[in-house]
């Protein structure tokens, strides 16, 4: 999980061309292109936490109502089983990493996990940790997590 937050705070999530289907979220799919924008603009607002990014999605999603509404939770209910199985692979490797590596990653999964802060404040705080990492230890951490 601290390897993927990482990722993913050095990183904004784009919207997609429009001729880049594949970038567009499932229950998205034939969507005019305003209202995958605008479902972007909600995901990327950095100011927010994670619980209230969710609610504003779970808000836009309903309001569009129909089948947008049953995709989103069968979507929903994917996402839940896939972090469940990346959790489970993630502890498996985690507990290969050097003991200041496994110290590094508790602190960067805290981090993430932490739904009082912003995303803008969970990027900086992982930031600031894997840059204070020893090279070695950053890497070795980048490298386990780094999808296969």
């Amino acid at each position: 999980n601290s390897a993927r937050a990482e990722t993913l705070a050095q990183r904004r999530v784009e919207p997609p061309q429009q001729d880049a289907l594949p970038g567009i979220p499932p229950f998205l799919d034939g969507a005019p292109p305003d209202v995958v924008q605008r479902f972007y603009d909600l995901v990327n607002n950095e100011s927010k936490t994670t619980p209230e990014i969710e609610a504003d999605v779970e808000k836009f999603i309903h309001k569009l109502g129909g089948n947008y509404t049953t995709r989103f939770e069968k979507f929903k209910e994917e996402v839940k089983r896939l972090n469940a199985e990346f959790e489970t692979q993630r502890s498996k490797i985690v507990s290969n990493l050097s003991p200041e590596a496994r110290k590094a990653d508790a602190m960067l999964s805290d981090i993430a996990k932490d739904m009082h802060l912003t995303n803008r404040q969970k990027t900086e705080r992982i930031l600031t940790i894997m840059n204070s990492l020893s090279e070695t230890v950053r890497n070795e951490i980048l490298e386990a997590l780094r999808p296969k």
